[in-house]
């Protein structure tokens, strides 16, 4: 319910727990870093004819095209066009990295990354490679323009290709992206950004926004296929540009290799593999459906600035958890040690059933509940909980049982009082040791200040359990008697040395 407050729905409950435990997480630039929209800032011919003449091929393209995508939706609202009879279409997809039409009477017109042409036989000469670099190199999302007249067969390029124009599009940095970003870095999260677009642009863009190691690229051509070769690659790479859905997945996959807890967002269908690779796939709210149904969490605001408020949600609720834990055990420990001791012996037991509920209300059941919704700092430990805990729970029941045990000793023997003073003692007692151990929770191993909300309740639960006792209704119900100044001495003895100790 909390997550869902701030924009987060939890589609999983584990969800919850790999929020705390994120380490990495791996970004998408379009949609994340940047606006979902993008715009053609301008365009550039390359063949030496004027600028109309390309927007017009521009505009013909859009217009027949049937597939779209937010490219092509940019480049119809940039260059408006007349659809023309449609031979032949290969629409775009993220393994390509193009798209391009056969047109009646016009050749062929394809639209897609500069690299990945020039790889498929577009001739691209080192001056038009100088100027695609430049433009990355400005943050700019580059795409080239070729034509020809051979007709496409299949899914394979037309040969006989030439570039035709550069289409220049732009992305908004995020206003929330810089925040974000620095949020995660104090916060100890390592950020990745995989992208399809070129390695330079993606680079520019994470480097804007601060992503730290963000000073060079690799791109998906230059990824090893070998897992070793990837995972010394992941080791020391920030940022992957035209990168495809099957390299994302590997990517996700040789992080976790390497030990991380990686969490992946994305919204398209091109992510959903690396989505169900990720120990947490987050999903936008305005995404693919198929990309939210295999996802964790969905960000139902679409801001990339939900993430930091979502993973301290997460951190809160584990740290609280791990508090809630540690006051449930360590009754469950002296109770033991209580049982395992006085309980074989050929003596009264020091607590009647309904005793033992005063106690554990007023140590572990109604703390629990304030501790586990209430706000929380410090760090989340996302490893050796078990042993972390028993670390805690042992000595702290031990302690807490001999405590209990000597009070209710001292009081039947030394003092010769009898079975209703030596029980009212050990509730006494074993209340007092479990405020304590509310507090010692509190501060936990870093010595934390106690918040005084908490020292109010422990005071509060004090005086209710002493104010208790002098009702006499009340006492008589839980079986409790008026102790004598002396029990009361040897219960504040007690609780004294348990206390310090």
């Amino acid at each position: 319910v909390r997550l869902a407050r701030i924009g987060t729905l939890a589609q999983r409950l584990n969800a919850v727990e790999s929020l705390a435990s994120v380490d990495t997480l791996c970004l998408d630039k379009t949609g994340t870093l940047t606006e979902n929209r993008i715009a053609v800032e301008a365009v550039e011919p390359v063949d030496g004819r004027s600028e109309e003449a390309l927007r017009a091929d521009l505009g013909v393209l859009a217009a027949s095209a049937g597939a779209r995508n937010s490219t092509m939706n940019a480049v119809a609202e940039a260059a408006p066009g007349e659809p023309a009879q449609v031979l032949h279409e290969v629409p775009f997809s993220s393994a390509r990295k193009w798209s391009g039409v056969t047109l009646a009477g016009r050749g062929t017109l394809v639209l897609g990354a500069p690299d990945v042409l020039a790889r498929r036989g577009v001739p691209v000469d080192d001056a038009l490679r100088a100027r695609v670099g430049a433009h990355a190199a400005s943050g700019k999302r580059v795409v080239l323009l070729a034509g020809g007249p051979e007709p496409l067969a299949g899914e394979e390029l037309a040969p006989g290709l030439v570039p035709l124009g550069l289409v220049l599009l732009a992305e908004a940095i995020r206003e929330e992206a810089p925040a974000t970003i620095a949020y995660l870095t104090r916060e100890g999260v390592a950020t990745r950004v995989i992208s399809g677009d070129d390695p330079v642009t993606v680079r520019a863009v994470a480097e804007a926004v601060g992503v730290p190691g963000a000073g060079t690229a690799v791109s998906g051509a230059d990824l090893p296929s070998d897992p070793e070769g990837l995972d010394a690659v992941v080791a020391e790479t920030v940022v992957y540009g035209r990168i495809t859905p099957e390299q994302n997945r590997e990517l996700v996959r040789a992080m976790t290799r390497g030990g991380r807890y990686v969490a992946m967002t994305g919204d398209g269908v091109n992510d959903v593999l690396a989505l169900k690779e990720a120990r947490l796939g987050i999903a936008m709210g305005n995404g693919s459906q198929m990309a939210k149904g295999v996802a964790d969490l969905i960000l139902l605001t679409s801001s990339f600035a939900t993430v930091p408020r979502a993973v301290e949600e997460g951190r809160r609720i584990i740290r609280n958890t791990h508090r809630v834990a540690k006051l449930f055990v360590a009754k469950t420990v002296y109770s033991a040690v209580i049982l395992a001791t006085l309980g074989m012996a050929p003596i009264a037991y020091p607590f009647l059933p309904r005793q033992i509920t005063v106690a554990s209300t007023l140590t572990i059941g109604v703390p629990a509940f304030f501790l586990a919704l209430a706000p929380s700092e410090g760090p989340v430990r996302r490893e050796r909980f078990i042993p972390s805990l028993l670390a805690f729970v042992v000595p702290a029941g031990i302690v807490s049982a001999i405590t209990i045990m000597a009070a209710y000793l001292l009081v039947r023997g030394p003092l010769d009082a009898g079975i209703d003073e030596g029980r009212t003692a050990a509730v006494l007692a074993s209340t007092g040791m479990g405020l304590a151990i509310v507090v010692a929770v509190e501060r936990g191993p870093e010595g934390r200040r106690v918040r005084p909300w908490v020292w109010g309740m422990v005071a509060a639960f004090a005086a209710l359990l002493v104010l208790g006792i002098q009702l006499p209704w009340l006492r008589d119900f839980f079986a409790a008697v008026q102790p004598s100044a002396d029990v009361w001495a040897v219960v504040a003895a007690c609780l004294a040395a348990g206390i310090a100790a």
